[in-house]
């Protein structure tokens, strides 16, 4: 985790403006500008310096987030995820192949710890069934679709184990009545087939076959769609739209815990318990590292399906990206920076602007004596 650094100009401003967007606005609180009432859109902060030893990343995992029960974050370095031979932090060699996003999976990992309680803790079933895909080699020819399904039982945990068949044979085996043995047989044989087409992942395939990217409407059920995200059929699709699919399933899988009403009329009392948002602390961000793609990915995906979610993001580097941004502000104009960026969001965000969700901030890597 990151250590604490010493102080530089306008630090309390960007830590309290931080702590505010933190805080979950409740159901009844409405925007004053926008007359939205309930959940806001969260910006990318993004904290640049000029390389001097002192980092311009708040250490909130110390001073800030530890002091929040249960509230679900997680600091991921960009720089070390890059040069690791492991998946960010992820046990090594649990597939078959790379994380399509390291950096992604890196803050999956983080936030799935135990620290945050049963109540806090997100699911990660809709990206975790993608990126557990985006691994797979493809099924051989031959009963492909049934090979897939068998893949995705799999993952599921659906699969029966080849002991329970043998048992089950055993059993039949002992039943005295020829008639009632065959008929078991049947039955069983005939709920075995009906049982290759339940794959454990019905919540997960609704929302991908519904959802935009990689145009599930080409697939003619969702066992293809899955299959055209495994390894070898994955070289005939869009990479960037397979990204964004990752991506959209992450803040998916957030928005899911996050929800107060469950099919928008009874209460979810799990999400009414989260009163504060999601945190990703993204340190050392450069565009070798994938760091300013991850957050070019989620603008883009953010403005394209138009849904709020609950991750706020506050990433910090040396480098700018290009081509490079408008203005930057200085820590100490954090909140008159803030509500620039809210007023302006909602035109930037139409116009599918490149940097309509980033918000600039400016802290220098070094104070004066």
């Amino acid at each position: 985790m990151p250590t604490a650094f010493e102080e530089y100009p306008g630090q309390p401003e960007l830590e309290s403006m931080i702590a505010g967007l933190v805080r979950r606005p409740r159901f009844t609180d409405r925007d004053g500008e926008r007359s939205v009432r309930g959940d806001r859109p969260l910006p990318l902060v993004c904290l640049l310096h000029d390389g001097g030893r002192r980092r311009a990343l708040p250490s909130f995992d110390k001073r800030v987030l530890s002091r929040t029960s249960h509230l679900p974050y997680a600091y991921v370095d960009a720089e070390a995820v890059a040069g690791s031979a492991g998946e960010g932090g992820a046990p090594e060699g649990r597939d078959r192949e790379p994380s399509l996003l390291p950096l992604l999976e890196a803050a999956r990992f983080r936030l799935d710890a135990d620290r945050f309680g049963p109540d806090h803790r997100p699911s990660f079933d809709r990206y975790g069934l993608i990126d557990w895909l985006t691994r797979q080699p493809t099924p051989p020819r031959g009963r492909r679709r049934n090979r897939m399904t068998e893949l995705l039982r799999q993952w599921s945990g659906r699969a029966p184990a080849p002991s329970d068949r043998q048992a089950i044979g055993e059993a039949l085996d002992e039943i005295p009545s020829a008639t009632v043995r065959s008929g078991l047989r049947l039955l069983v044989t005939l709920g075995g087939w009906l049982g290759l087409r339940i794959t454990g992942v019905r919540r997960q395939a609704r929302w991908m076959m519904r959802q935009p990217y990689l145009v599930p409407a080409h697939s003619h059920d969702f066992e293809g769609f899955a299959e055209r995200l495994t390894v070898d059929r994955r070289e005939a699709e869009n990479p960037e739209h397979v990204e964004k699919l990752l991506v959209h399933a992450f803040l998916e899988d957030l928005r899911a815990g996050y929800r107060r009403r469950h099919r928008r009329v009874l209460p979810r009392r799990s999400g009414w318990r989260r009163t504060a948002y999601v945190v990703l602390l993204l340190d050392n961000v450069t565009a070798r590292n994938g760091g300013w793609e991850l957050l070019r990915l989620i603008n883009e995906v953010r403005n394209e399906t138009g849904e709020h979610d609950p991750l706020l993001v506050v990433a910090a580097g040396d480098e700018l990206p290009e081509p490079r941004p408008g203005k930057i502000h200085h820590p100490s104009d954090s909140r008159a920076a803030l509500r620039r960026w809210d007023h302006e969001l909602p035109r930037k965000r139409q116009q599918f602007d490149r940097y309509a969700r980033y918000l600039w901030l400016g802290a220098p890597a070094e104070t004066e004596a």
